[in-house]
């Protein structure tokens, strides 16, 4: 499978870099876009853990939980 993609001229550098890796490496540049590809997205992939604001909060009582299993003998 084939993927073109477009590269803005402000980040040429970054081609220049792809290509002497690729030189110094043995690889392909298609290798190490891929093999970057695998080890970015899996880590944006993940959305960060929220925080929620429950207000004022009691925990509940041990009996309020199990409290129909607490009676039964």
């Amino acid at each position: 499978m084939q993927l073109n993609i477009y590269v803005p001229e402000s980040k040429k550098d970054l081609l220049d870099v792809l290509s002497r890796t690729a030189a110094r490496t043995g690889k392909s540049k298609s290798e190490l876009v891929i093999e970057a590809l695998e080890r970015y997205l899996p880590a944006v992939s993940q959305p960060p853990l929220g925080r929620f604001n429950l207000g004022a909060f009691r925990a509940p009582r041990r009996a309020e939980l199990y409290g129909e299993r607490l009676e039964k003998p």
